[in-house]
């Protein structure tokens, strides 16, 4: 079980490995991903092309919403609320609904609270924006929060994955497919 990690430990970027081989460094990523999200930008339609305003157009609000159909989907699952870890750098672009599912944003005053009112509660982390293999991914992780002896615990109950390829003549990115894993 994890405890809660302080928020500046939470933003911690994270190497990714693929095999033993291949190391996806976070500068030369950072560089690739700052430099499409800047080329000038032409919408139609309901594009997906940034990471930073509100709306549809956000990756993270999409990532969201796909992983609301997936879940509901798999298990039936009907969310009224989905409780979100804040995140300054990620989640203060989120919509509030989306998908008539309500996001509420939890700091640890509001965990601790609701640890008061419940038992247990499941919480979803949101991760950055990430390269590998020639795709762009989200990593959306449920935890099941709860107390133990030492305070607060997360239970890791899985992972789901929403990932896009980036159209260069449309300058935006393209749903590529959605997985979970562990549930």
């Amino acid at each position: 079980m994890n405890k809660i990690a302080p928020p500046s430990a939470m933003r911690e970027r994270c190497t990714l490995l693929y095999g033993n081989s291949f190391k996806v460094h976070h500068l030369s990523m950072t560089r690739l991903l700052f430099f499409i999200l800047l080329l000038p930008t032409v919408t139609f339609g309901q594009t997906i092309n940034t990471t930073d305003k509100s709306g549809r157009r956000n990756i993270y609000n999409d990532a969201i919403s796909r992983y609301i159909t997936l879940v509901s989907k798999s298990d039936k699952s009907i969310f009224d609320t989905l409780l979100l870890f804040k995140d300054d750098l990620l989640t203060d672009s989120l919509q509030t609904t989306i998908q008539k599912t309500r996001i509420m944003l939890l700091d640890s005053t509001d965990i601790s609270n609701r640890l008061e009112r419940d038992d247990s509660f499941i919480g979803h982390r949101i991760f950055p924006l990430s390269f590998d293999n020639g795709q762009f991914y989200i990593n959306i992780v449920p935890f099941r929060v709860h107390k133990d002896k030492n305070g607060i615990a997360l239970g890791n109950t899985g992972t789901c994955v929403v990932s896009y390829h980036y159209d260069t003549n449309k300058k935006s990115f393209r749903f590529y497919r959605s997985a979970c894993n562990g549930f």
